[in-house]
């Protein structure tokens, strides 16, 4: 009895975990640079968007507030 409850627990766990791995944001724009939002803080032109780069990646200061323009 307490094997199968072990188990069991220990399958939901893993389910858990597997379940909270994050999706990463697609962004589409017609342009290669882009504008960013960090936080307060609008920084034009800061990143380009390469294609070739798979994931292309922006490492926000704020990860709360970020928007890209």
């Amino acid at each position: 009895m307490k094997a199968t409850i072990l188990l069991t627990g220990t399958l939901l766990l893993l389910l858990q975990l597997a379940n909270a791995q994050s999706k990463l944001s697609v962004i589409r724009s017609n342009s290669k640079l882009v504008d960013v939002k960090d936080g307060n803080e609008l920084k034009k032109g800061t990143w380009t968007i390469s294609p070739n780069l798979k994931p292309n990646i922006y490492k926000p200061t704020n990860k709360k507030n970020c928007y890209f323009l």
